[in-house]
């Protein structure tokens, strides 16, 4: 799992070079999280939470840009026994593909994440359980840019990696968030 983050910040920094020369818009975002844990026996319910963070994306064509962002995420799930809260630094590299001018956007690409706690209600600290702390989700999305500086976005993050070997758990992540180009 450390090579995959190892090789997607390799390629975010090569990458970055070939395109200085075409227009990099920086800015921040932050929005609602609708998080899940996925087992073979079903989900949670969902925990309501937020992501905040900063992205650059580099505009490729008229047609594509390339945006990674930096973001912390809680995330987590619900069940008849508590609230399990779990908090996240995720790196998405997004392709966005335009389909009205650089205006509405299919978003497409992968999230590496790493866990930095994991809690449950009367439980305390349960980071204990997870056979890896290292996550990596496929993103799909969508995104409308508005104002110039503004845009709003829907994405649905849906983890690839076992995060607890025996139950097969996995992270599922709907986001709803706005974000202000600087």
């Amino acid at each position: 799992m450390k090579k995959i983050v190892i090789l997607t910040i390799t390629a975010m920094v090569l990458t970055s070079g070939a395109f200085a020369q075409k227009k990099i818009e920086f800015g921040v975002k932050a929005g609602m999280n609708m998080a899940q844990e996925y087992t073979d026996d079903g989900s949670t319910n969902s925990r309501v939470a937020f992501h905040a963070g900063v992205f650059a994306e580099f505009f490729i064509s008229n047609r594509f840009g390339l945006q990674p962002e930096l973001q912390y995420s809680m995330q987590g799930g619900k069940d008849k026994e508590g609230t399990e809260k779990f908090d996240y630094v995720n790196l998405p590299v997004i392709l966005k593909i335009y389909v009205l001018k650089r205006d509405l956007s299919i978003d497409v690409g992968a999230q590496p994440g790493y866990l930095l706690s994991a809690k449950r209600t009367g439980m305390g600290d349960v980071s204990d359980i997870f056979d890896n702390k290292f996550d990596v989700a496929v993103a799909l999305g969508a995104s409308y840019k508005f104002a110039d500086r503004f845009h709003v976005g829907l994405r649905y993050n849906i983890g690839a990696i076992k995060l607890v070997d025996r139950l097969n758990y996995r992270n599922r992540v709907s986001q709803l968030f706005i974000g202000i180009r600087l």
